[in-house]
């Protein structure tokens, strides 16, 4: 018998066809699997950028506070930054919130403007803890705020932020 002028089977093809098909299945799966991670990935950066916008902007007003109000709670955070200034923070429809109320006097009594917006959203938990010389304490004998921040992302873990701040305008000195 002569096997040089012998041809491909189609033994020879089908086996050849369910090798590349396994081929093409594994490289798609590997794709699947980078693309999946790819938009966790996303997800878990947009995140963090909206913790950390709103931690941002949080410490600073506390920093520059001059007290934290005694109707703050663990929920909401009331600072005085100037003699006529308040500003509230508090989370409302998964949003950090900002309210500033402006008064014509250092009595508090009379508003002269209130504005609010929002600071960052799609936050799960605002939670603040006041203390002062490393006690849990009422928030108007408070020196430092612990503010925490939470996102769920449901099957792909949780980010949050927490740090302390210390209200740094109590020791400031005032125009």
């Amino acid at each position: 018998m002569n096997y040089k002028n012998r041809g491909t089977t189609l033994i020879e093809i089908m086996i050849g066809m369910v090798v590349l098909s396994l081929l093409i299945v594994a490289v798609g799966n590997l794709l699947d699997g980078g693309i999946i991670a790819w938009a966790r990935g996303e997800k878990n950066i947009e995140a963090q950028q909206n913790l950390n916008l709103a931690m941002n902007k949080i410490c600073h007003d506390i920093r520059l506070s001059k007290c934290v109000l005694a109707d703050s709670t663990s929920e909401k955070l009331k600072l005085r930054v100037s003699d006529t200034e308040i500003v509230l923070y508090k989370l409302y429809d998964n949003k950090v919130e900002r309210k500033i109320t402006t008064y014509t006097d250092d009595t508090l009594v009379t508003i002269l403007s209130e504005n609010s917006y929002v600071v960052a959203g799609e936050i799960d938990t605002l939670e603040f803890i006041y203390k002062a010389n490393n006690n849990e304490i009422s928030p108007n004998y408070s020196e430092v705020v612990n503010v925490l921040l939470k996102r769920d992302l449901l099957n792909q873990g949780v980010v949050q932020l927490n740090t302390s701040t210390v209200l740094r305008g109590k020791f400031l000195p005032r125009r």
